[in-house]
């Protein structure tokens, strides 16, 4: 009669566990580590709510103290907030050009030589700059019901103002870089400021009759 066949499975133990025993325990320990990852997940995105909230209500806030700042500006000095705004303007606008000649006396640019100098030369327009911007907000802040009938001109102005600067340095990097978009945009420029202002004020009225025709 032929021998029975052992048919128990083979109990051989690796680190004090079978093959099965070591298959189960992964098999928990991966579910275990499963459901720690989606938590940390959902307590990760609870988190970042929080954080994008915060950051919501502090931006808030510094945009309200901001605007306080701007209107106790205009109210403690009155019609000459603008110009005491405009010096100390003015004031951190040499400072950053100081800062920028240090900087220069190192790296020996001339271009940045030529900048500072086309600044310092035309200090007096960049004074009459800042205070234009400065009573034009003034003047925006104070007569609200009536200033939204010249602002399209104003703005317009400040505009052209922001062009004349950018034409002087595209004046200067044409020097050193030759482009013929650059050239052209110089040109531009030049010869096409009256049609640009006329067009920023059309869009700045048709804007406001938009605006209040609604």
């Amino acid at each position: 009669m032929a021998k029975e066949v052992n048919k128990r499975p083979n109990r051989k133990k690796y680190a004090g566990k079978t093959e099965e025993e070591w298959r189960n325990w992964g098999e928990k320990f991966g579910k275990r580590m499963d459901k720690v990852g989606k938590e940390m997940g959902k307590k990760g995105k609870e988190f970042s709510k929080e954080i994008e909230g915060l950051a919501e209500k502090f931006s808030n806030y510094m945009e309200k103290k901001g605007k306080k700042c701007k209107d106790r500006w205009f109210n403690v000095f009155g019609p000459i907030g603008p110009l005491v705004k405009s010096f100390f303007g003015l004031a951190w606008f040499m400072v950053g050009v100081w800062l920028l000649n240090l900087v220069n006396s190192s790296l020996q640019s001339d271009f940045i030589l030529r900048l500072t100098y086309l600044i310092t030369t035309h200090l007096y327009y960049f004074f009459l700059a800042f205070l234009f911007f400065a009573y034009n907000e003034y003047f925006s802040k104070k007569y609200q019901k009536f200033f939204w009938m010249i602002s399209p001109i104003t703005n317009s102005i400040g505009i052209i103002i922001v062009l004349w600067f950018l034409r002087a340095v595209i004046n200067l990097v044409t020097i050193y870089v030759g482009s013929n978009l650059l050239t052209f945009t110089l040109e531009f420029l030049r010869t096409n400021i009256p049609g640009i202002f006329l067009f920023f004020v059309m869009v700045g009225y048709f804007v406001e009759i938009v605006k209040r025709s609604r």
